[in-house]
């Protein structure tokens, strides 16, 4: 929970810091989704930490080192994007260029691994080649009552030990604990003698994560609150907004109770998708996506009517009416549309001293401890460490006893169990104890032909290559032929290598890649040491200001230039004026009526087309989504099958094509539409 809680303040810093030196197109908000695993080259270690730091193998820290475009930083290294390049017919394999080519070898061998080979050696029937030998495809066998355990015939009947006694892992173990000293109890998972009182910490403190941890929580000045997530003590106030708006606690804006104005006849419409509004003709909604309809273009929509027309003034696209609307909603002065509301362009103000966090306003104070106390996270901590009884120490959150756990007479601790030190396990008399099995004294028996090896039987018989080649140990008959390689390649480790890659101009190979000869560049306060950046700054702030979330904040609102106000981001001036008979829609100047086209045609929302669809042959029917000329009749299928969409399957039997099984007959459709197979309904063509 406090990694968690140390992130979130983390978090906040970056969203600061990233303002500070970054393109405000850059993220500034962090979430958890935003955490990712970081390992420290130096150290192999690895942490979660927020997008925009590193794990130095201590902490996520800020001051994030950059590479310059078309590098990504690899450890201490700008490593080009671009991979060194080899010659044509090469490739690169992490060290130089080799040839897509194999060397070639005289037939009828082979290329494998670094030699010429004829293939793997042959054994006589009933063996088998195992890599090396020719083994028997049986097992050794072992007399009645005894089994092979791989290297020789043991009983099936396992060691005994005498009552009382358990064998186990070789040995005649006792079935009771091991005796510990007094005021301490034998622990079975840690396998030590652990005192039963358990540690403790002076009176108002308790043990916790092995530390101990004061009873009193850290104390804020009269009038503040400690906050453990951030382990900082704050006093809140309500922020203000100008008269007539309220703040909203999500978008922290100050929100007018007036509403957004729309000329009469118009009413304002809000698309929630796009979170844009705009005033549309009464009756029709606006659509700040149009994602989904076939034009291009934000545009006011409502539907047809029953004969399937338009009213006058609009555009029929598909079942749809449109027409384009570039009237913004007017607010009051000082004031800006933001979605179907009129907000306050003057962000909301805190006392004198606080500082807006958020929805609320912050005044940030140091917390403070007892004397002997110190301050960690959200706990005070004692100086005094853990304690524990005499004899023992703390481990692990226990005490654990400064003597090995005992035996009773005639057994030792070997770590885990009691192992008896008279008795050991018993065999039948006829075999013998092994240390783990009893082991018989008959020798395993193999197939004729064939000895035991000691885990196996093999033949006598060796593995046979062709002549002029021999068995290399690893499963193949390898020749004395040296592979060659093509001009200009030279065969080395048993490839044909071309030469050293090149890097395009501003890079060096470095053996492994194409990488920067400049250092990565380091944000501002920072310096490139030991394969990272270091801050050359402190986090004390001087008088007048106050640190919050990594930065130090003055409580002075940010001043604007004449006729313009600081937004809380930026300083704005007024609503944007257009040409007289134009109107500014959110982006440019534009004309209020829609472009008019010759008699006969209409505007689409994109371009004037023909108010008749395409004439087609007769028999056909123009289809607007095949774009074609198609057939009102079905493709013809000769009796007993039908057409499937693609080819003539039966009509008869359960199944068709193997594919679906279909009803016992094909419902009819109207002429223009076809029966589609997969949706069940006729469709339009």
């Amino acid at each position: 929970m406090v990694k968690t809680k140390s992130l979130w303040a983390l978090f906040l810093a970056l969203s600061v810091q990233t303002q500070a030196y970054q393109s405000p197109l850059r993220k500034s908000k962090y979430t958890l989704d935003d955490i990712r695993p970081l390992t420290d080259p130096s150290s192999g270690l690895v942490k979660c930490c927020p997008e925009g730091t590193e794990f130095d193998g201590k902490a996520c820290v800020l001051g994030v080192p950059t590479c310059p475009e078309g590098f990504i930083r690899k450890e201490d290294k700008c490593v080009s994007t671009v991979k060194p390049i080899c010659p044509h017919g090469s490739e690169y394999d992490g060290k130089v260029c080799i040839s897509t080519s194999e060397p070639a070898c005289p037939p009828p061998t082979v290329w494998k691994g670094k030699s010429c080979v004829t293939g793997p050696p042959t054994c006589p029937s009933n063996l088998k080649f195992n890599g090396k030998v020719c083994q028997s495809t049986e097992s050794p066998r072992c007399p009645e009552n005894y089994t092979f355990n791989g290297k020789t015939c043991v009983s099936i009947k396992k060691p005994q030990c005498p009552e009382g006694l358990a064998f186990h892992d070789g040995h005649c173990i006792s079935d009771r604990p091991p005796v510990c000293p007094a005021g301490t109890e034998y622990r079975e998972a840690l396998k030590v003698c652990v005192s039963v009182s358990g540690p403790s910490c002076e009176e108002g403190s308790r043990v916790k994560d092995g530390m101990c941890v004061s009873d009193i929580k850290p104390s804020c000045p009269e009038g503040s609150t400690f906050q453990p997530t951030t382990g900082k003590c704050t006093t809140t106030a309500k922020p203000a907004c100008p008269p007539t708006s309220e703040l909203d606690p999500v978008t922290n804006k100050c929100v007018l109770s007036e509403s957004a104005t729309c000329p009469p006849g118009s009413d304002l419409s809000l698309d929630v998708a796009s979170g844009t509004a705009r005033c549309c003709p009464a009756g029709m909604m606006w659509d700040g996506k149009v994602t989904q309809m076939t034009w291009n273009g934000e545009v006011c929509v409502m539907g047809v009517d029953e004969n399937g027309k338009c009213p006058p003034g609009m555009t029929l696209v598909g079942k749809f009416c449109q027409k384009q609307s570039i009237k913004i909603a007017t607010c009051p002065p000082k004031s800006r549309l933001d979605g179907s509301r009129c907000v306050s362009t003057e962000p909301p103000e805190c006392p004198p001293s606080y500082i807006l966090d958020g929805s609320t306003c912050t005044l940030i104070e140091k917390p403070q401890c007892p004397p002997g106390l110190t301050l960690s996270g959200e706990n005070c901590i004692s100086s005094v460490h853990v304690s524990c009884p005499p004899d023992t120490k703390f481990e692990a959150g226990v005490c654990v006893s400064l003597s090995r756990p005992q035996c009773e007479e005639g057994f030792t601790f070997d770590g885990t169990n009691c192992i008896s030190t008279t008795h050991n396990p018993r065999c039948d008399d006829d075999d013998t104890f092994n240390g783990q099995d009893c082991a018989s004294g008959h020798f395993p028996a193999c197939p004729q032909d064939t000895t035991f090896d000691g885990t196996r039987c093999v033949s006598t018989t060796l593995p046979s290559c062709p002549a002029g080649s021999v068995p290399n140990g690893d499963g193949d008959c390898v020749t004395s032929f040296i592979p060659s390689c093509a001009p200009g390649t030279t065969l080395v480790a048993g490839g044909c290598i071309v030469g050293v890659p090149t890097c395009i101009k501003g890079t060096v190979f470095d053996g492994k890649q194409c990488v920067s000869p400049k250092d990565p560049e380091c944000p501002p306060d920072h310096k490139w040491t030991n394969g990272r950046c270091i801050s050359l700054v402190t986090t004390e702030c001087e008088q007048g200001y106050t640190l919050l979330n990594g930065e130090c904040v003055s409580d002075r609102k940010p001043e604007c230039p004449a006729n313009t106000h600081f937004d809380g981001q930026n300083c704005v001036g007024s609503v944007p004026e257009c040409e007289p008979g134009l109107e500014f829609d959110g982006e440019d100047c534009a004309h209020p009526e829609e472009p008019s086209c010759p008699p006969g045609m209409r505007f689409n929302g994109k371009k004037c087309v023909a108010e008749k669809d395409p004439v087609c042959q007769p028999g056909t029917v123009y289809s607007k989504k095949a774009k074609e000329c198609l057939s009102i009749e079905r493709p013809a299928c000769p009796p007993g099958q039908v057409f499937n969409g693609k080819q003539c399957a039966l009509a008869s039997g359960d199944c068709m094509n193997f594919e679906y099984c279909p009803p016992t007959g094909i419902p009819e459709c109207s002429p223009g539409s076809v029966f589609d197979k997969h949706t069940g309904m006729c469709a339009d063509w």
